[in-house]
């Protein structure tokens, strides 16, 4: 195979996993972690949606780079952008 096609495999492995881990994590409310699963935690659902989405632009133009782009880049906004802006609203609220 090509480099740049295993690339985009990669990319796309790369959103599955987060995707499936995200997934769980947001059905079974954390708890699926295991007793040192912080730093498994925040490998799979921030490092790897980025290294997949950094990837997919150095894959082959198709359907593998479109799919690792907006994959990985909703997984990055559901567990990154989203919490961020809603701990912005949360504590700019003055206490009455």
């Amino acid at each position: 195979m090509e480099r740049k096609k295993i690339i985009g495999i990669i990319s796309v492995v790369c959103f599955i996993v987060s995707f499936i881990l995200t997934i769980g994590r947001y059905a079974t409310m954390g708890g699926w972690i295991p007793y040192g699963g912080v730093f498994v935690a925040i490998f799979l659902n921030y490092v790897l949606p980025f290294l997949g989405f950094l990837a997919s632009f150095f894959s082959e133009r198709g359907f593998l780079k479109y799919v690792g782009i907006y994959g990985n880049l909703l997984i990055i906004i559901l567990t990154f952008v989203i919490p961020i802006i809603t701990l912005i609203f949360w504590f700019s609220n003055p206490i009455p």
